[in-house]
């Protein structure tokens, strides 16, 4: 009888250890699927069409292209309407990496909260707090997280492109990769975020890696003035 009270009571336990961790799983996917609506629908608010590729960018003709700005310093504005917090707009070819990036008070908030301010793993795109919003320093640090459903900045673990374009009030700003690498978190590019780069303007794209808490992927490129 205590044997049958004993397989009983482990059976019970594991019945509910399933049941949480199922929750869990349950409850994750559907802040994941949240947060994926959120920036969907925001994208369709503004009508934001994006350069699918690179090549699709450079075949824009310099008449297109001044187009192109002044529309993203529209749509921009009406961005700063639903959340002040907002100093850009992030593309990247060849991904679905296409985002409103934000700064806060400090780098936790936007790593659990979207840009309305919902509380979700996702988080936001964010710009270091230590940053000009006005992306005028020598180096500026932008950070994503590296989703497991592939969201965020998760794509650029596998994008080899050259290319990628951040949208601010002011204008477009073009930007060539020059190094790609693998960081521990606390290395000095990450202490010292606006370090000068001999007058010259550079981006830092900074993700997560699966499995290593301790370690960051890094897109970096150097600004171009477009065509």
């Amino acid at each position: 009888m205590i044997i049958n009270g004993i397989l009983i009571l482990c059976a019970i336990v594991m019945w509910v250890i399933l049941s949480l961790t199922s929750y869990e799983i349950v409850n994750r996917l559907n802040q994941y699927q949240e947060a994926r609506l959120e920036y969907t629908q925001l994208r369709d608010e503004l009508g934001v069409v994006e350069l699918a590729t690179e090549q699709s960018f450079e075949e824009l003709e310099c008449q297109d292209f001044e187009i192109y700005k002044s529309t993203w310093q529209i749509k921009l504005y009406a961005l700063k309407a639903t959340n002040e917090r907002i100093v850009g707009w992030i593309e990247v070819p060849d991904t679905s990496i296409s985002y409103p990036i934000v700064q806060g008070d400090d780098n936790t908030w936007y790593l659990y909260h979207t840009i309305s301010g919902q509380s979700n793993p996702s988080g936001a795109i964010f710009l270091d707090y230590r940053n000009s919003y006005k992306f005028d320093d020598g180096h500026s640090l932008i950070y994503g997280h590296n989703m497991r459903d592939g969201s965020m900045f998760a794509g650029l673990h596998t994008w080899d492109g050259t290319l990628f374009f951040i949208h601010t009030k002011a204008g477009s700003l073009k930007f060539e990769v020059w190094n790609r690498q693998v960081l521990c978190q606390y290395d000095e590019l990450f202490t010292t975020p606006n370090i000068s780069f001999d007058g010259r303007h550079f981006v830092t794209l900074s993700t997560c890696v699966s499995g290593n808490d301790d370690l960051r992927y890094v897109v970096q490129g150097v600004a171009k003035k477009p065509q």
